[in-house]
């Protein structure tokens, strides 16, 4: 199960994806030391093979 702060973060990242030109930080979003702007998470590639999905 995921902690509050990794769904934060998801969301996060699929707002940036969203609006790549004008970056967007959440009404909640605390920065905090952890957060390195030079330094990005590395995105985990969902990868759906499910053919009932129709794209």
């Amino acid at each position: 199960m995921m902690s509050e702060q990794d769904l934060a973060d998801v969301v996060q990242i699929a707002v940036e994806d969203l609006s790549p030109d004008h970056p967007v930080v959440l009404e909640n979003h605390v920065v905090t030391d952890d957060d390195e702007p030079a330094l990005k998470r590395q995105r985990l590639e969902i990868n759906c093979q499910d053919p009932s999905i129709k794209h």
